[in-house]
């Protein structure tokens, strides 16, 4: 299988500077015909395929046909340029394996995932320096196997689900609920033994099945020291044999095992969602068609994951605020052209039942360069950021103190000024101040960590908000 690498979010990249790479026969091939399988290939295609979305916990997975996972186009010189929109991940098609990968330290984006899924993992060892020593390993692989022991991690303390089966018995000794109308049917032929009906409680075969195919397939199991007894518990209980391949009956009826039903064992369900991508991944299962359709794979949407991101860090570092992530707006409700819109962070800060202070911003995981140009923001997000801006200001005037963009970056500002204390730049208007926030998405080789980074981040709002 040939394997190529793109970067996610590349579509403000000129498409006439290919690589030398992009540009080889084998390539452009691969390029060719995805173009004449679907030249653009839209969420609204991604959610009716067999890919696999790995979206945001938070919310259920929006469908905009105008955001892409790739985009084909003919440059000047000819060639066929793939551009990428804002997922990461792997995609399968006709033995060609396609990585779109984050532009950012790998570490980042799993720092990302541990706020996200609110498992924190005590990591002696950076996955950049895993890759490196592992050969053909893509980043989305690590992501799949890494959210997959994370929302296993999260079950460590429920237990395995055990569900109650009834068995029949035929014993001298009352064990469970006897079964009077066999006994008298019976009754010569028993010896004296009494039928009956035993309540068992057991751990359903299935699931424990499936997640041990999936734990021995992970190879990033490093990251979870503290797991190695319960997926040593795990791999006792399984029937599975490592190396073989599992039932893909068996995994849609650990899916769908009536166990799951149980809130207590809900969070199983994410759990086997993770270990039939892992499963997949590897090729582990077996008698499943996969004639139905030609791209498959799995990819991580970026954009909710960052998104979500600073929604928890600015929860957790605003215990007096009160945060939401995409409150619904409607404008001009009355009309035939009413529009619903919804900004990705608000705050409030309230003072009793009333409203002390609003700060709206806009999550953006784009490139951030801090060219002079300006050419880095992006004229629709910064007019959307005002128009939330001014919704708000007339909705409840005078509270709102602050807006503003937040972008990922790994270069320093040193461009000017990246804020402005008044709305538009106009010193007559009222006093909101405005601008464009980043968090440093690198560690510089261990020289900080992502948590200063984001007290730097934190800081930067805080001075903008506080008297």
């Amino acid at each position: 299988m040939d394997t190529y690498c793109f970067k996610c979010n590349d579509h403000f990249n000129n498409i006439n500077d290919l690589s030398d790479d992009e540009k080889s026969e084998k390539c452009q091939n691969l390029i060719k015909k995805l173009y004449e399988f679907k030249s653009i290939f839209t969420e609204e295609h991604l959610f009716k395929s067999d890919l696999f979305v790995l979206s945001s916990g938070s919310k259920k997975p929006s469908v905009d046909s105008s955001r892409y996972v790739y985009k084909i186009e003919k440059n000047s010189d000819g060639f066929l340029a793939l551009r990428t929109g804002l997922y990461v991940g792997t995609l399968y098609y006709e033995k060609n394996e396609i990585n779109i990968e984050c532009d950012y330290e790998d570490d980042f984006l799993l720092h990302i995932l541990d706020t996200e899924t609110n498992v924190f993992v005590e990591r002696n060892v950076s996955i950049n320096n895993v890759k490196k020593s592992k050969k053909k390993r893509s980043l989305t692989s690590y992501i799949t196997e890494y959210l997959f022991l994370s929302s296993l991690k999260r079950t460590k303390f429920i237990g395995l689900p055990q569900q109650y089966n009834v068995k029949k018995d035929q014993s001298f000794n009352v064990k469970g609920l006897i079964n009077f109308t066999e006994y008298i049917n019976k009754k010569h032929s028993l010896g004296g033994k009494i039928p009956q009906k035993i309540k068992t409680r057991e751990f359903n075969q299935d699931i424990v099945d499936v997640i041990c195919a999936a734990l021995d397939s992970v190879s990033n199991i490093e990251f979870f020291e503290d797991l190695k007894s319960y997926i040593s518990e795990i791999k006792k209980m399984s029937k599975y044999k490592k190396g073989t391949k599992i039932s893909y009956l068996t995994v849609a009826r650990a899916k769908k095992a009536k166990i799951l039903e149980n809130y207590i064992y809900s969070p199983f369900k994410k759990v086997l969602d993770y270990a039939e991508m892992v499963i997949l991944k590897n090729n582990l299962i077996r008698d499943k068609n996969d004639n139905q359709k030609e791209l498959t794979g799995y990819l991580v949407n970026v954009a909710d994951l960052w998104e979500d991101y600073l929604t928890n860090l600015l929860i957790n570092h605003f215990p007096d605020w009160e945060v939401y992530a995409q409150e619904k707006i409607i404008l001009y409700d009355d009309t035939f052209f009413a529009r619903s819109n919804k900004p990705d962070i608000l705050m409030f800060k309230m003072n009793g039942s009333e409203i002390e202070k609003i700060v709206i911003l806009d999550a953006k995981f784009k490139k951030m360069t801090f060219n002079p140009s300006g050419c880095d923001v992006d004229r629709e997000d910064l007019f959307q950021i005002h128009s939330y801006t001014g919704y708000y200001n007339l909705k409840h005037p005078n509270k709102v103190v602050l807006s503003g963009l937040i972008y990922p970056t790994v270069k320093e500002n040193d461009s000017g000024k990246s804020t402005s204390s008044k709305l538009y730049g106009l010193t007559d208007e009222t006093d909101i101040n405005f601008g464009v926030f980043t968090l440093f998405a690198s560690t510089k080789n261990g020289v900080v960590t992502f948590e200063e980074n984001e007290v730097r981040f934190i800081n930067s709002i805080k001075q903008h908000i506080d008297d």
